[in-house]
């Protein structure tokens, strides 16, 4: 629905309307200055800025077992594969006695292509983008390219099943049963988006050694992209057969979607329970905060109760990204990017 009219009434809102009227502008069929779409994941640190500490997606493996390997140097891809069947020879299952994998894929979200492989053609310098590949050079060549990143990752993932270090599951399984059943078992011993780390890091995991840390390949050089300034090409709109008092109701729901109130629930989650309020006003998680992603957390019943992964954003979907700075404490919204967790992790 046309929303042009009413959208720049919200004040929330109007904090990205740079990157909303772009992001219209740029859709076909659009009269210039309409408004119909509000971009998911949008951020006000600036078109090229990147706030993550590490890249989006680079080799992580548990640091106990990459260690006991005796921390070897890894050249090529070929030497990192070795090093997970190595990984894999000495634990064969998790603690629990469950099969363990170098590496595990999911299905359900593939296109035109395999996003696992193009996750990994970050690795050799581009970026796959439709039925092209981005290179950081400012190149752009065809998606099929042999000297191609999105060929060398197929390579890597054809040569990690030859040699037994893929899950069998990886062809029919979907994220969820990964995600779940597998890396949050330590029952896959390859991640190589950086958020992948919050379903097994934990302060306790840090103490022992176990967490998964970046492992450096010297043949690789990664692509990385900036945070999405614009939006990630999703986007959130009103239904064309909603009546006005609907429209505006709706509206004022996507305003407080934007706003730093409901960032923060969305991001962090509930205020003295998953997180608490320092004296200069910047956040520090709690315990539950720290478990959230790796442990069944039960939120209390002043707050509701049942399992805080239920109440979590089932949508997974955002207006404003959690790279976005919070300008109630003048951080992220990410917590693992607050002074706080960065102290602590640094104390591991």
């Amino acid at each position: 629905m046309f929303i042009s009219d009413v959208i720049y009434n919200y004040e929330n809102l109007k904090e990205y309307q740079e990157q909303i009227d772009q992001f219209n502008q740029s859709m076909s069929g659009v009269e210039g200055g309409s408004i119909y779409a509000i971009p998911c994941n949008m951020n006000n640190n600036g078109p090229s800025g990147y706030v993550a500490e590490t890249a989006f997606s680079a080799p992580r493996v548990p640091w106990d077992y990459y260690s006991e390997l005796g921390c070897p140097e890894l050249k090529t891809t070929d030497d990192l594969l070795n090093m997970l069947s190595d990984m894999m020879e000495a634990h064969p299952t998790n603690e629990a006695g469950d099969k363990a994998y170098a590496i595990s894929m999911w299905k359900d979200w593939d296109t035109n292509y395999s996003e696992n492989a193009a996750l990994l053609t970050y690795w050799f310098g581009q970026q796959v983008k439709d039925s092209v590949l981005l290179s950081y050079d400012n190149t752009i060549t065809p998606l099929t390219d042999t000297e191609g990143g999105y060929y060398k990752a197929l390579q890597f993932l054809f040569k990690a099943n030859q040699m037994g270090l893929m899950d069998p599951d990886s062809a029919t399984q979907d994220w969820t049963t990964v995600c779940d059943s597998k890396m949050k078992q330590k029952r896959v011993y390859l991640f190589w988006y950086n958020w992948q780390n919050g379903f097994w890091n934990t302060p306790a995991h840090g103490e022992s050694r176990e967490n998964y840390m970046y492992v450096p390949v010297e043949e690789l050089e990664y692509y990385q992209q900036a945070d999405s300034y614009y939006g990630d090409g999703r986007v959130w709109g009103v239904g064309s057969s909603v009546d006005d008092e609907k429209k505006l109701r709706i509206m004022e729901f996507l305003d407080w979607l934007a706003s730093p109130e409901g960032l923060d629930y969305q991001h962090v989650s509930l205020e003295g329970f998953i997180y608490t309020v320092n004296e200069d006003g910047t956040y520090t998680l709690t315990k539950e905060g720290q478990d959230r992603f790796t442990a069944t957390i039960q939120v209390p019943e002043e707050y509701g109760g049942g399992s805080w992964s239920d109440g979590n954003n089932q949508i997974n979907q955002w207006i404003v990204g959690s790279a976005a700075t919070n300008p109630l404490t003048n951080e992220c919204y990410d917590p693992s990017l607050w002074a706080s967790s960065i102290m602590r992790k640094g104390k591991m």
